[in-house]
């Protein structure tokens, strides 16, 4: 329903009458709404499909990274910053470690930790990048902000190139 009820010919906001509103009229309402838990934090988006676990053979080499200095595909990345990861990616980085050769990169990224718990929390964590029979040859901290509905992360250039971040 419109906040405009029409009483016969008349408008009505409240008990505020409409056809006497002019340019410099100020409405205010308090509904009971709340800004949202990151809408202070300006971030970018992490969608590219090759991020997602599922892609990848794990044995075609990829040349993809998180990295602006790759010289190959950098489909979505834009520099540290803070990231929404978002489908078809996936939404989170996953807390278990992925095969060499899937994400679109030679060392996927994974969260040697936890996501928070809780709305509004923000935690520090370490992404592991596997390579070989390491499960974590190289890393990055990161941080970690529980949206509600959704997760933010505070990426940074991955170490070298070859190495990116994964979702699921």
């Amino acid at each position: 329903m419109s906040p405009c009820s029409y009483h016969e010919i008349k408008c009505t906001i409240g008990s505020i009458d409409c056809d006497k509103i002019t340019a410099t009229s100020i409405i205010t309402t308090t509904t009971g709404f709340e800004p949202g838990l990151c809408d202070d934090i300006d971030y970018l988006i992490l969608d590219d499909p090759n991020r997602n676990i599922n892609s990848g053979d794990g044995s075609t080499n990829y040349d993809s990274c998180d990295n602006v200095y790759n010289d190959g595909p950098n489909y979505d990345w834009k520099g540290h910053s803070w990231y929404r990861m978002q489908m078809p990616a996936g939404t989170k980085i996953p807390e278990f470690p992925i095969e060499p050769h899937h994400c679109g990169t030679n060392s996927p990224g994974w969260l040697n930790g936890t996501h928070p718990l809780f709305e509004g929390d923000l935690v520090n964590e370490t992404v592991c990048f596997n390579y070989s029979d390491n499960l974590c040859l190289w890393s990055s901290p990161i941080q970690i902000k529980h949206c509600g509905n959704f997760f933010l992360y505070h990426l940074e250039e991955t170490p070298v190139c070859e190495l990116r971040y994964c979702s699921e």
